[in-house]
C-alpha cells in the first residue's frame, strides 16, 4: 500500500524538473535583489511546502482522469491498484494543505492568486467536462502555466516577500514569458512522444490536432525564440553578480552540450523527442545557473555555503548525471566524431 501511495504522487517525475527552474528563479530574485540567497532562504521553503501538495495533485488527478484513456491507449496507470478512495483522500488533503497555505498569505492578494492560478490550470487541464488537455492550445497553456509560470512566479514572490521587497512589474513578465514558452517545449515534447498513444485514446491533444511537423515549428520558430528573448530581458534586468554567474555558467554549459554532441554521440533538441537526445538548456536551467548563483552569493556571504549543501542534498539526481558526465570527458573511450575532411566526404 504505502509503494502504491508513492507511485501515486510520481514524485521522481516532477520533484527536481519542475522545482529547480523555479528555486534557481528564487535565488536570481535574491540577488536581483541586492541581497543573497541566504536571505531568502525563508522564501524559498515556503515555496518548496506550496509545491509539494500541488505536484502531488495533479499526479494523482491526472492518473485517476486519464484511466479511461489510459486503457484505450494500452498505458499502464499507477491507480489502477489503488483503491478510488485512496485517491480521493490524496487529492483532499493536498487540497486542505494548499488552502491551509492561502490563508496564511491571505493578505497578500498577487500571492494567493498566483498560487491558486496553479490549481485552476491543472485542474481545468484534467477534470471533466472541462479536461482542456483534449482542447488543443488551451491544454498546452493550462499545463505550462501549472508546472512552469506558478512555480517560477512563486519562487520569486516569495523569495521578495521573505527580503520584504517589492518586485517590478518588468521583472514579473519577463519571468512569466520565460517560464511560459520553458513550459510549452516541455509539453510540446510529451505530447509529441505520446503521439500514437493519444490518437488510440481520441485524446486531441495540440499536437493531434496540428501534426507533429507544425508543433516542432511552433516550437523551434515561435516559443524558443520569446523563451531567449525572455532570458535577455531577465539578464538586462539583474544584478552584474547574476549576469557575471550566469554568463560564466552558459559557457560551461556550452563546453558539455558540445561534448555531449562530438564525444558522447548525442543529438540536440528543442521540442522532438529523438534517440540520445537532450533538451536544449534544461541542463542549464536545472543545474548549472542554481548552483552558479548560489556561488555567487557565496562570495558575498559565507553562509550562503549552507544553502548550497542543502540544495546538493534536496536536489542530488540532475547534478549528479551532469557531473557524470563531465567525468566521462576524461574517459578515452569517448572519442570526437571523424571530421568530414577525415573520412573524405
Amino acid at each position: 500500500m504505502a509503494k502504491a501511495l508513492l507511485a501515486a504522487g510520481r514524485a521522481p517525475e516532477w520533484w527536481e524538473f519542475k522545482l529547480l527552474p523555479a528555486i534557481a528563479v528564487g535565488y536570481l530574485t535574491c540577488l536581483q535583489a541586492g541581497s543573497n540567497a541566504w536571505a531568502g532562504l525563508a522564501g524559498l521553503g515556503w515555496l518548496v511546502l506550496a509545491l509539494v501538495p500541488g505536484g502531488v495533485f495533479v499526479s494523482v488527478i491526472n492518473d485517476l482522469t486519464d484511466r479511461t484513456d489510459d486503457a484505450l491507449a494500452g498505458k499502464a496507470n499507477r491507480l489502477s491498484g489503488l483503491n478510488p478512495f485512496l485517491a480521493y483522500s490524496i487529492i483532499g488533503a493536498c487540497i486542505g494543505a494548499g488552502t491551509g497555505l492561502a490563508w496564511l498569505w491571505r493578505a497578500d492578494s498577487l500571492l494567493v492568486a498566483t498560487y491558486a492560478a496553479g490549481w485552476i490550470a491543472f485542474a481545468l487541464y484534467s477534470v471533466r467536462p472541462f479536461r482542456f488537455k483534449k482542447r488543443g492550445a488551451a491544454g498546452l497553456l493550462c499545463d505550462a502555466t501549472g508546472a512552469n509560470v506558478v512555480p517560477a512566479l512563486l519562487a520569486a514572490q516569495l523569495c521578495a516577500r521573505a527580503l520584504e521587497l517589492s518586485l517590478t512589474t518588468p521583472w514579473l513578465a519577463a519571468t512569466a514569458l520565460w517560464s511560459l514558452m520553458f513550459g510549452l517545449r516541455g509539453i510540446l515534447w510529451h505530447q509529441i512522444g505520446d503521439l500514437e498513444a493519444d490518437r488510440r485514446s481520441n485524446t486531441s491533444t495540440y499536437v493531434v490536432r496540428h501534426g507533429v511537423k507544425s508543433s516542432i515549428g511552433l516550437g523551434n520558430w515561435i516559443v524558443f525564440p520569446l523563451e531567449l528573448a525572455a532570458i535577455a530581458a531577465i539578464a538586462w534586468q539583474s544584478a552584474t553578480s547574476a549576469q557575471v554567474a550566469g554568463g560564466i555558467a552558459l559557457l560551461a554549459y556550452a563546453i558539455l552540450i558540445h561534448e555531449r554532441f562530438d564525444r558522447f554521440r548525442m543529438s540536440i533538441t528543442l521540442v522532438e523527442p529523438k534517440p540520445r537526445s537532450c533538451i536544449l538548456l534544461h541542463d542549464y536551467y536545472d543545474v548549472f545557473l542554481p548552483l552558479a548563483l548560489l556561488i555567487a552569493g557565496a562570495a558575498n556571504e559565507p553562509r550562503v555555503l549552507i544553502v548550497l549543501l542543502l540544495h546538493l542534498t534536496l536536489f542530488p539526481s540532475r547534478a549528479r548525471q551532469v557531473w557524470q558526465d563531465f567525468v566521462k570527458l576524461l574517459d578515452p573511450q569517448y572519442t570526437r566524431r571523424p571530421s568530414k575532411r577525415s573520412t573524405g566526404r
